[in-house]
């Protein structure tokens, strides 16, 4: 299973993602020339979703990658928060590095779809709903009534 990645002036490489996601970022940083600098770097669609792979760096990167599809190679830049911006305390900005991005691709608008780890305030997180654990029964104990 490969993946096609589309960087800089429509180059495009191909990668096999059938790896942890920390060893696919780092062979495409080396691979398309950003190996010995401090540039993030995250893929989108061709539709511009930004597909967040730095938050599941441990896991198989095709989990997270349909094969035999086309990736745009995007800058991932940190971006202070505004001074009254206390309930999203960090923001990123997703910049693609593929050269004429919308002109290659009209329809691309980078987007994420959702923000792991941050917490509404209409909806608490199920990793926050903790259930006390139930202690089994002895035989000796009384049923609960």
């Amino acid at each position: 299973m490969y993946i096609t990645v589309k960087f800089g002036s429509n180059q495009a490489l191909l990668f096999n993602p059938a790896c942890a996601v920390v060893n696919l970022l780092t062979n495409i940083k080396a691979r398309c020339g950003y190996a010995d600098t401090d540039v993030m770097l995250d893929l989108s669609d061709e539709t511009g979703l930004v597909k967040e792979l730095d938050a599941h760096r441990s896991d198989y990167a095709d989990k997270h990658l349909d094969a035999l599809r086309t990736y745009i190679l995007v800058e991932k830049q940190h971006v202070p928060p505004e001074e009254d911006d206390a309930k999203h305390p960090i923001h990123y900005k997703y910049v693609p590095l593929l050269e004429k991005c919308e002109d290659l691709l009209p329809d691309y608008k980078v987007h994420v779809a959702n923000h792991p780890g941050l917490i509404s305030k209409n909806k608490k997180s199920p990793a926050l709903k903790r259930k006390k654990p139930k202690r089994p029964r002895t035989r000796h104990e009384p049923s609960p009534s």
